[in-house]
């Protein structure tokens, strides 16, 4: 494999994530939210980028801080691994 074929489909994995998702998965949050504890992406309105975290109930948590939900347009269930839960749960 040429060098830059590999590098092309090195980069197509690392953003397959982002660029895969089925819209039909999402779910408004004016339509429902998430159980408290529930490990979810989310989507803020300014952002096509999803945010891994963690619905507590108040809002959505992330690694880093925290959203109230009226900041959060859509949100779909999510595996988390040990470290993000943890993170997220603080």
């Amino acid at each position: 494999m040429h060098t830059r074929a590999r590098l092309d489909k090195a980069e197509d994995e690392m953003m397959a994530p982002a660029e895969h998702h089925d819209a039909s998965t999402w779910i408004s949050t004016t339509a429902a939210l998430p159980v408290a504890g529930q490990p979810v992406e989310f989507m803020l309105a300014a952002r096509d980028c999803p945010i891994v975290g963690v619905y507590s109930g108040d809002g959505f948590r992330s690694r880093w801080t925290h959203y109230a939900s009226e900041l959060v347009c859509r949100w779909r269930g999510a595996v988390l691994d040990a470290f993000d839960a943890e993170a997220a749960r603080h």
